[in-house]
């Protein structure tokens, strides 16, 4: 049952993302509420290390503080699905696919992207094992 809140939480987070370009502490707070409900965290000095990792990596593409936000809850509540290498792949195809899919729309790279939808959709692939 956890599984389809967490299902429902993470489309809706990316929906709003997609529709109005911002994620909301209020959705990341209940996210957080069914995320440890099941959580499969790894040690913390791992989490910390990527979670430094991850703030450089958002400070220097200038990603937006919810877009980190949200990848920081997957980090501390799911580190064993979001730390593999199978996820950074399909982040990385998931990125290239959003800035594809913007990069046409605007007919430019200097636009918003809405980036949840690329965390988000690899993290349930593998959370959902699908």
């Amino acid at each position: 049952m956890v599984w389809v809140l967490v299902a429902l939480g993470s489309f809706y987070i990316s929906w709003v993302d997609l529709r109005e370009h911002r994620i909301y502490n209020r959705d990341l707070a209940i996210l957080a509420i069914f995320l440890t409900l099941d959580s499969h965290t790894i040690a913390l000095k791992w989490s910390g290390a990527l979670l430094v990792l991850s703030l450089i990596l958002t400070c220097a593409f200038r990603f937006g503080g919810g877009d980190f936000k949200l990848f920081a809850l997957l980090l501390l509540t799911q580190g064993r699905i979001i730390a593999t290498s199978q996820y950074v792949n399909y982040l990385f195809a998931a990125l290239s696919a959003s800035l594809l899919i913007s990069a046409m729309r605007h007919g430019s790279l200097h636009c918003t992207v809405p980036l949840a939808p690329a965390i988000v959709l690899p993290f349930l692939l593998m959370y959902l094992d699908i």
